[in-house]
C-alpha cells in the first residue's frame, strides 16, 4: 500500500511537471467562448503559444475527438498545429496565430483573395474528411499572410452517411460556404463589420 501512494504521488508530480506548470498563462485571447477561454501562454523556454481551456466538464472523449479533426486539418495546413493536449486539466495547447480575419479587412467586405483563400481552405477540409461545421468569421486567423481556421468543436468526421444527410459529398464547399454568405448578407457578428 505505501508503494502505491508513493507511485500515485510520483505520478502527480510527472503529470503537474509536463501538463500543470509548463505553461505560464500571460493574458487572455479574444473574448470567451461558450465552451471556455483561449490564453496566450508561453512555456518554460519561453515560447508563445495559445491554450484553448474548456469547462472542466467536457467529455475527455468530445476533447480528444476535436484535437483529432485538428489535427487532421493541420497536417493539410490549414489549421494550427497541436503542440499539447491535457485530457484531466481540459486544455488544448497550439501554435498562436496572428490576428483575425476581421482585422484584416479593408473594408466591410471580405477581398476577393481572401474568398480564394476561405475557399481553398473549404476543399482541403472535404479532402482530408473534416466537416468543420462553423462559418463563424472568428473562425478564421492569420499566421503571417496565410489564413486558417479554427475552433474544431462542431466538426464531424466526413463518411458516407454524414454525405447523405447534407446531400453532398463536398460539405465545406457546399454548406460553410453557403452558411457565410447568409452570416454575411446577415451582417451576424454586426460588431465586427459595422
Amino acid at each position: 500500500m505505501k508503494k502505491d501512494i508513493i507511485y500515485a504521488f510520483k505520478e502527480y508530480e510527472e503529470y503537474k511537471r509536463t501538463k500543470v506548470d509548463c505553461y505560464k498563462i500571460i493574458k487572455q485571447l479574444g473574448d470567451k467562448g461558450k465552451e471556455g477561454v483561449t490564453y496566450l501562454v508561453v512555456d518554460n523556454k519561453g515560447k508563445e503559444y495559445a491554450m484553448k481551456t474548456f469547462k472542466k466538464n467536457k467529455s475527455s472523449r468530445i476533447l480528444k475527438h476535436e484535437v483529432n479533426m485538428q489535427d487532421r486539418a493541420s497536417k493539410a495546413g490549414i489549421a494550427p498545429i497541436i503542440i499539447d493536449v491535457n485530457t484531466v486539466g481540459k486544455t488544448i495547447v497550439m501554435e498562436k496565430m496572428d490576428c483575425h480575419l476581421i482585422e484584416r479587412r479593408k473594408s466591410k467586405k471580405l477581398t476577393i483573395k481572401q474568398q480564394q483563400n476561405i475557399i481553398v481552405i473549404y476543399k482541403k477540409l472535404d479532402q482530408v474528411g473534416v466537416f468543420h461545421g462553423d462559418s463563424n468569421i472568428l473562425n478564421y486567423m492569420y499566421k503571417g499572410n496565410k489564413l486558417y481556421i479554427i475552433d474544431y468543436g462542431f466538426s464531424k468526421i466526413i463518411t458516407t452517411t454524414l454525405i447523405k444527410k447534407l446531400g453532398t459529398n463536398t460539405p465545406n464547399l457546399t454548406i460553410m460556404t453557403l452558411g457565410m454568405i447568409l452570416k454575411l448578407l446577415l451582417k451576424c457578428g454586426r460588431k465586427y463589420w459595422d
